[in-house]
């Protein structure tokens, strides 16, 4: 059924039977349900079966559709030619105006198909592009990607219409016929030659890229100057993110930044590039955020000439550790007279354990220090590991499935924040290192603190990164963040109240605490019903 639903899609009379299926199976019949679908769908630590839902799986594989659909490269299917063709020729009404070669893809242009005059799978496959905000996104993007996006009715761009029209302007016809200008890069090599030092702005300069310009059209345009200009006018159309006319991109100075790090095998440099690395099919993120991310970051790393740097050690300490009574601290030592000195209460909302007490030492420790360049010791691989070696990764997927991802995005955000270098090195724990002593110390301290710490959770507008890579998704992940999605519904939250299963689960967990003095977590108890009971004669 995976294959066939993977190759042909499944008509949704099919999936309404298979459901029917799954559900007399399960009640066999019974009309008196004792539990409800949506709470058999949860994961197992939430009260569940993890039942599949086949609904969300259909909507998993169309997400896997688009993913080969977008790819706007050699390894375009035969089948999305196809679907191209159609979707072109097939547009709403409003977007009919818009020349049959000027469309080239709706996801990457300014209009739209009418779903109703397409093949069912299309139609579907752009339902679920919409209901889960696939969008052009990214931090910073290069110029590989960004010449590869049409400059015509570009889907960033903040011109109106009247800017590409044939009828008002003649120059985009000649832009258009003459030059076959189709893309930002070509527009942006006739715009370049502005720039030109032996260029006379009129129609008679007779500056080598004017007259090779005019040639290369068969002598069909005769004012190379004016279409240069209009083609700087169809570039200063578009926002910073996605303009080649900006002084400078991120990625010139991105590139040398990381020169200045020294690796070695303690001490871990964290890569501070934020620019979208691949293709155009690279820009592409689904689950995103209905608000979309425009500004560009300001991540410029300046050379330290003045040599300022700084050592911070970093822990984090908790009793009860996976409990639903955890109770952590974090804690940041500099020196012994420092301003920088912190002890921290891990608030209750943020699951305290260990490694959330490693992690808000170093956001905290990363929002109050200077922008000197940090090397910050820890004791803990998993954030060495975390911060160096998988923080892309996680980026790319959207963090889905990753434990404490809330805490990490805010991290990242935060290194990147910085204008200064970042390493990290690992130091061993409880070894008589004396910085290392003295963040535990003050980890513990934080611990048993009464008084609750402010915690900033916020991320800059610029640097809120949403959604998941759509060339980096797994048909798993897509699974996972539609299921996630639907669990938040007010309906599913609605339909898995049940008053007389949290009164039981209170009493287990009383007389757990009475009979062995722990107060495991509702997570905890729900996931020990899956496992085997273990039994032994005395």
């Amino acid at each position: 059924m995976q294959y066939l639903t993977k190759v042909q899609g499944m008509p949704a009379s099919v999936e309404a039977k298979v459901e029917k299926h799954l559900h007399n199976f399960l009640w066999a019949g019974k009309n008196g349900r004792t539990i409800n679908k949506e709470t058999l769908y949860a994961p197992a630590h939430e009260r569940g079966k993890n039942l599949l839902d086949i609904p969300a799986c259909n909507e998993a594989i169309e997400v896997t559709w688009l993913q080969s659909y977008l790819s706007l490269n050699d390894k375009h299917p035969l089948w999305a030619y196809i679907a191209d063709r159609l979707l072109v020729l097939n547009v709403v009404q409003s977007d009919e105006l818009i020349p049959l070669d000027l469309r080239i893809n709706q996801f990457t242009q300014q209009w739209k198909s009418n779903t109703q005059n397409v093949p069912k799978d299309l139609s579907r496959m752009l339902a679920v592009a919409k209901k889960h905000n696939l969008k052009l996104q990214g931090l910073a993007f290069p110029r590989d990607i960004i010449w590869q996006m049409p400059v015509w009715y570009h889907a960033k761009s903040t011109a109106t219409r009247a800017l590409y029209s044939n009828k008002r302007n003649k120059l985009n016809a000649c832009l258009k016929n003459n030059h076959r200008v189709r893309t930002v890069g070509d527009a942006e090599r006739l715009a370049r030659h502005l720039n030109n030092p032996n260029h006379k702005s009129h129609k008679w300069c007779k500056c080598r890229p004017c007259q090779r310009t005019c040639s290369n059209t068969g002598g069909y345009c005769s004012d190379a100057h004016a279409c240069f200009t209009q083609a700087k006018r169809l570039l200063s159309a578009l926002p910073d993110k996605w303009n080649l006319l900006t002084e400078e991109l991120l990625e010139d100075y991105e590139a040398c930044e990381l020169c200045w790090q020294i690796s070695s095998e303690d001490c871990h440099p964290f890569n501070p590039k934020i620019t979208t690395q691949g293709t155009l099919v690279d820009a592409f993120r689904i689950f995103t955020a209905k608000v979309g991310i425009e500004d560009l970051p300001d991540t410029h790393i300046f050379p330290n000439l003045n040599y300022n740097h700084l050592t911070v050690y970093t822990d984090g300490s908790c009793t009860n550790n996976g409990l639903e009574d955890a109770n952590a601290g974090a804690g940041i030592f500099v020196s012994p007279d420092s301003d920088y000195n912190r002890e921290i209460k891990v608030p209750s909302e943020l699951m305290p354990s260990n490694q959330v007490g490693e992690m808000l030492a170093i956001k905290e420790a990363l929002e109050q220090i200077l922008p000197y360049d940090l090397n910050i010791k820890t004791d803990s691989m998993y954030i060495v590991n975390g911060v160096t070696k998988h923080l892309q990764e996680w980026k790319d997927k959207g963090f889905i499935g990753v434990e404490n991802a809330q805490l990490w995005q805010v991290l990242a955000a935060r290194l990147h924040e910085r204008n200064a270098l970042t390493t990290l090195e690992w130091v061993k724990g409880h070894s008589g290192v004396p910085g290392n002593e003295a963040a535990d110390w003050l980890a513990n301290e934080g611990r048993e603190k009464t008084q609750l710490d402010l915690i900033d959770m916020t991320i800059p507008q610029p640097l809120h990164l949403s959604g998941a890579k759509l060339s980096k998704i797994t048909q798993a992940n897509a699974y996972t963040a539609i299921k996630v999605a639907k669990s938040l519904s007010h309906r599913y939250q609605e339909a898995r109240e049940r008053p007389r299963t949290e009164q039981n689960i209170h009493k287990a967990l009383e007389s757990i605490k009475q009979a062995m003095g722990k107060n495991p977590s509702r997570k905890q108890l729900w996931k020990s019903l899956r496992n085997k009971t273990i039994s032994r004669n005395i």
